[in-house]
């Protein structure tokens, strides 16, 4: 009987401690952000995954969004860097980027910064030169918009309610097999 209770117990414990691992591994994997942009000629919005440098900045690895360039919507995809955290040259050679962010300096993006494609071929370029300064630049063909001042907002999104849910499950579990082995051990 008590080498049943003891089983149950061991494998609740390693149920509880692998939820709380996976938890703990999807909320803390990549960080989520949030952007928007807004120029005279386009406007967008869209979100950024993320890999922690360690320093304060962050290389987007994948991200997409909408962007609305005079009247016409298209989907936006992050053009993956790479080069990790140096600069690249875009599949088009029109832009050199990094993708790198930095959420707590101003500016957010690097002189570098952030390229996406879209559907249609165009290559969109936004980047960061001096504080509160950042510019829109769209490629497409032989069109280039060049230097088009924009608005530019950051901002780390909220968790998932999953990667909360599965953590806080793998501490109920663990608290519940801590007090189940506690009272066990005193029969």
């Amino acid at each position: 009987m008590k080498d049943s209770i003891l089983l149950k117990c061991v494998l609740a414990a390693g149920i509880a401690v692998a939820a709380f691992t996976f938890g703990m591994g999807q909320a803390a994997a990549n960080t989520i952000f949030n952007f928007n942009f807004s120029s005279a000629s386009a406007s967008g919005s869209g979100t950024l995954t993320a890999e922690d440098n360690g320093d304060g900045s962050f290389t987007a690895i994948s991200g997409e969004g909408t962007e609305i360039f005079g009247s016409t919507p298209e989907l936006l995809t992050l053009i993956f860097n790479p080069n990790g955290t140096a600069n690249a040259l875009s599949p088009t050679g029109a832009y050199i980027y990094d993708n790198q962010l930095l959420p707590l300096s101003n500016p957010m993006l690097l002189i570098g910064g952030l390229l996406f494609g879209t559907a249609g071929g165009a290559e969109i370029n936004i980047w960061g030169t001096t504080a509160n300064n950042y510019q829109f630049s769209r490629f497409q063909g032989s069109f280039n918009t060049l230097g088009d001042s924009t608005e530019f907002t950051l901002t780390r999104a909220v968790p998932e309610p999953g990667s909360i849910t599965l953590l806080g499950l793998g501490l109920l579990g663990f608290v519940a097999i801590r007090r189940k082995l506690g009272k066990n051990t005193r029969n």
